[in-house]
């Protein structure tokens, strides 16, 4: 009965109310603890992703760009060809025109 006279504990020497007040203490630091965890993970996660989605964008983005690159490319040879083509006849016609 000595134990309910002082209301310690025989193993740490604490009353239970200490006892207690230290087991909650722990409890809410493991649980910030890990609740910090899943923040760092989630930020993780979300700078990852965000990550991926600019890569894609950015590749879409190059890709069209590239395309539009290459069509411009390929229209403006069409039309330097026909410039050098039209270029060409007028210089027939004009030679043709000054022999006669």
């Amino acid at each position: 009965m000595n134990w309910v006279t002082t209301n310690k504990d025989s193993i740490s020497g604490q009353s239970l109310s200490e006892r207690v007040t230290n087991e909650h203490m722990k409890l809410i630091q493991s649980r910030s603890q890990h609740h910090n965890a899943y923040k760092i993970n989630d930020r993780l996660h979300i700078s990852s992703s965000y990550k991926i989605r600019v890569s894609v964008n950015f590749f879409f983005f190059f890709s069209i760009d590239y395309c539009n690159l290459m069509l411009i490319w390929k229209w403006a040879s069409h039309a330097g060809l026909a410039l050098q083509t039209s270029c060409f006849i007028f210089k027939k016609v004009q030679s043709i025109h000054l022999s006669l």
